[in-house]
């Protein structure tokens, strides 16, 4: 494998939170593995249908984190995408996926918010997808409601949640890390459907 490939592959199983070891493709081959990444030029060597590629390595890195979960996790019952999203002057995305973590951030700008949960619903595969906006920007969150809408059409499950209290109580003093501790009491909460 190139060192390039490699280091790509490391950083971003790192970055996500990953442990992993480090084989040959003679090893890998030989591994009983649930997860094996590698570059297409030593899949021949593994021999094994299963893989993940380097190549596969999106520009978001919780989209592939989904990929080595859904080769993880066998429990078809928890194949949700579960999205909460806290509108305001920062966005708060919070995403699980078959009940991991997925994805924590803040965004400053709609179009970025709405891009970023595009993305995941577009390229994580889950028999269930479902994305929980709250309720407390209300400007805000109509404006999501209608980008997604107009992605998905109604195909896609969208409720609104009521958020009073989701701010209260954060462990965090800084205002990013209440915006994504609040996105994730948005996701776990049942809101009503739009």
């Amino acid at each position: 494998m190139s060192g390039k490939s490699y280091y790509k592959i490391v950083s971003v199983l790192r970055q996500i939170g990953f442990n992993f070891y480090s084989m040959s493709p003679e090893e890998a081959a030989l591994s009983d593995s649930r997860v094996i990444i590698t570059t297409k030029e030593e899949a021949k060597i593994i021999g094994k249908s299963d893989l993940l590629f380097d190549t596969d390595i999106h520009k978001y890195p919780s989209i592939f984190k989904a990929r080595i979960i859904k080769k993880l996790d066998f429990d078809d019952d928890a194949n949700l995408l579960l999205i909460g999203i806290d509108p305001g002057n920062r966005i708060g995305i919070f995403a699980f996926y078959r009940g991991y973590e997925l994805e924590s951030t803040v965004c400053n700008s709609i179009d970025s918010a709405i891009n970023i949960v595009v993305n995941f619903l577009y390229s994580i595969e889950s028999k269930k997808k479902l994305v929980r906006i709250g309720d407390g920007n209300p400007t805000v969150a109509n404006i999501i409601v209608k980008g997604l809408k107009q992605r998905f059409g109604g195909s896609m499950k969208i409720e609104l949640v009521n958020e009073y209290g989701t701010s209260r109580y954060s462990v965090s003093n800084s205002s990013w890390r209440r915006d994504q501790d609040s996105a994730k009491k948005i996701a776990l909460r049942v809101g009503r459907a739009i």
